[in-house]
């Protein structure tokens, strides 16, 4: 072997063995990093945490279990109003039944960052669904919720509406969650980061200009936002 062989050689060696390292490294990082869990999203999206409703057959979700310490082997959903019927946060659920869940949830999704509203966009776990939940404080009472369901149903024809107009019953699966029909849900973007997302609610006041543009009156739900829920 000449010099200039041996030379090329341990090149080949060193190249090889530093890539090695980095990806050893890189993975080291990334074994390092705690990944958020469906029940960690749950904590944040939940109006009240009392029990959850598992998966029952079909597209129905009629067991009422205490809230769990370990995720369900099977899907599940959580409430995501107070018992006064006021939303911690708000999920948008496009369905690819009823038109373009893509288009739709991406055209929405723009809307709200224009308006500084910060959200998470998320795989439901169907082909082509898709959810966006809106964290806030304060929350969301009842009738506001509706005219947001009706006023965005007129703009996006694959909105279902049921997560926001079935009152202390509205539900949602929570992010990475398992899905009826095999996998899980998933975050568009870094989990992490949409976890903090979900930490830091919205002032629903913003949500209040769609309204407007729609023509919807605002003033009652001004009203209901800033004053405490009455008991019964």
């Amino acid at each position: 072997m000449t010099v200039a062989n041996l030379r090329s050689d341990l090149l080949e060696r060193n190249t090889a063995e530093t890539e090695v390292t980095i990806e050893t490294a890189a993975a080291a990082r990334v074994a390092d990093v705690v990944w958020p869990t469906a029940l960690e999203f749950a904590e944040l999206i939940a109006g009240r945490r009392g029990s959850i409703h598992l998966h029952t057959g079909s597209n129905s979700y009629s067991e009422s279990v205490p809230w769990p310490v370990v995720e369900p082997d099977r899907p599940w959903i959580v409430f995501l109003t107070d018992s006064y019927g006021r939303f911690a946060a708000l999920a948008f659920d496009f369905d690819e039944k009823l038109g373009d869940p893509i288009g739709d949830a991406e055209g929405f999704s723009a809307a709200l960052t224009a308006l500084g509203i910060a959200h998470v966009v998320v795989r439901s776990g169907s082909p082509g669904g898709r959810h966006v939940l809106i964290p806030v404080e304060p929350r969301v009472p009842r009738a506001m919720a509706e005219d947001l369901a009706e006023i965005m149903k007129a703009e996006y024809a694959s909105l279902d509406v049921s997560s926001l107009r079935s009152g202390t019953a509205s539900a949602i699966r929570p992010p990475l969650s398992l899905h009826r029909h095999g996998g899980r849900s998933e975050v568009i973007g870094d989990p992490l980061v949409a976890l903090e997302t979900l930490r830091r609610p919205n002032d629903p006041r913003k949500l209040l200009v769609l309204l407007e543009k729609a023509g919807k009156p605002t003033r009652r739900h001004q009203v209901e936002l800033t004053t405490p829920p009455s008991p019964g």
